[in-house]
């Protein structure tokens, strides 16, 4: 039922939009964010003014600044923390129940305790309140040490909007940690293929932020407006050439950024003739071969990673004719040496940070003497997952054995 008045809305809008560009509606609440930043929260013994409760000697309190009304919690200390939150928003905790940690996790000597739960989040306009999912972790270093508390607005908004061919999926994030939607602090998705689904990956051709221009069936949109609560957008039709989304798939054709097409060295017939690498990592060859411990990011590289650019300093060395374009993520910056082998070609440049992967980020793609990507690092979300509590995403990351594996198999077609 609700999804034939929805259509039959948008029908009727269609008529009366779709000249000044695009009108989406977006009506259901997805429990899942990507990327969004965790707002880090001052924790006191001293009880809120605000909250009619008896104070309670070794609670720590504290506020999430979600909607108009800040919501009260106190965190119960001991060996399994606890969370005490005023969930009904009515500045009284005696009436909501403590809540166990959702998940724990241990990483050398920091452990990590996270819930998700709904909040009651008031607006401006007095007497309107929705419920809000929301992310909430503790960190405590130690055993002795202070807990650190952290949270987020843990949900995006879902509908459709209207386009020439039919309704596509539409999908709404909010970056405002306050939880409201405003043009500037918003980000969207568009089933711009038509498949029925918006690619949730970190390197999604679907995703743009709020000042991108995407297309749809052959015009250029950006958006225009969104209202507060996320429920409505709308999108104008521009003159602007669309946002360059590359579009990673094992078997397609190697995606080429614009700052490549020009460059005398780097540039799409550096990928054919021979198979070549794409290596993204924090680290020139130079420091993985020989870390400097001090001030350098190879520090942060997991036992798997460090093992898997040796190796892929070994093929170079192995096959000269591989081609190994290096792309540094991290502090490090391009110096000639430190390629240590001639067919590794070391950049720096935030356009091909930001094309292939993001800053600090370790990837690797395979490509082969056609400048088909053969193998890579890829990212992937679990569509069914997002409706339940525990969505599922990740990265799958080659290890040196595929991708040593890959190499010679191409090698051997060749």
């Amino acid at each position: 039922m609700k999804r034939t008045m929805l259509f039959l809305i948008l029908s009727l809008c269609f008529v009366t939009t779709f000249a000044a560009g695009l009108t989406g509606y977006l009506t259901q609440q997805i429990p899942w964010m990507a990327g969004n930043e965790m707002t880090l929260v001052p924790l006191s013994e001293s009880k809120p003014d605000t909250l009619e409760a008896p104070s309670i000697k070794g609670l720590k309190y504290g506020l999430l600044e979600l909607g108009a009304k800040p919501i009260v919690f106190a965190l119960i200390p001991g060996e399994i923390p606890l969370l005490w939150i005023d969930a009904n928003n009515n500045s009284n905790v005696l009436d909501d129940p403590t809540i166990a940690p959702d998940f724990k996790e241990t990483h050398q000597d920091t452990t990590t305790y996270e819930w998700i739960t709904r909040v009651k989040t008031f607006y401006e306009l007095e007497g309107y309140w929705e419920s809000r999912s929301v992310k909430l972790l503790a960190r405590k270093t130690g055993l002795t040490g202070e807990l650190e508390f952290r949270y987020c607005l843990y949900e995006h908004m879902e509908g459709l909007v209207w386009a020439e061919d039919g309704p596509r999926k539409l999908k709404l994030f909010t970056l405002d940690p306050k939880g409201f939607y405003s043009t500037d602090q918003v980000y969207f998705g568009v089933d711009t293929d038509g498949d029925g689904e918006i690619a949730l990956i970190h390197d999604s051709y679907e995703i743009f932020l709020h000042g991108e221009v995407f297309s749809l069936n052959g015009k250029a949109y950006r958006l225009g407006e969104v209202s507060k609560d996320g429920k409505k957008v709308s999108f104008e039709e521009t003159g602007y050439a669309p946002t360059e989304k590359p579009r990673f798939l094992k078997g397609d054709a190697l995606p080429i950024p614009g700052v490549l097409q020009t460059d005398p060295i780097v540039n799409a017939a550096f990928f054919e003739g021979s198979p070549s690498l794409i290596v993204l990592s924090k680290v020139t060859p130079a420091t993985v071969v020989e870390p400097v411990y001090s001030d350098c990011d190879c520090i942060s590289l997991s036992a798997f990673e460090r093992f898997r650019l040796d190796g892929i300093i070994d093929l170079a060395q192995r096959y000269t004719d591989l081609k190994v374009l290096w792309v540094l993520t991290g502090k490090e910056q391009v110096e000639p040496e430190a390629a240590l082998l001639e067919n590794i070609y070391l950049r720096d440049e935030k356009a091909l940070v930001d094309f292939y992967g993001f800053p600090g980020e370790e990837r690797v793609f395979i490509v082969d003497s056609k400048g088909v990507i053969a193998e890579l690092d890829s990212y992937w979300v679990d569509e069914a997952s997002l409706n339940t509590d525990r969505p599922q995403n990740g990265k799958l990351m080659l290890n040196y054995s595929d991708i040593k594996k890959t190499v010679e198999a191409l090698y051997k077609t060749n």
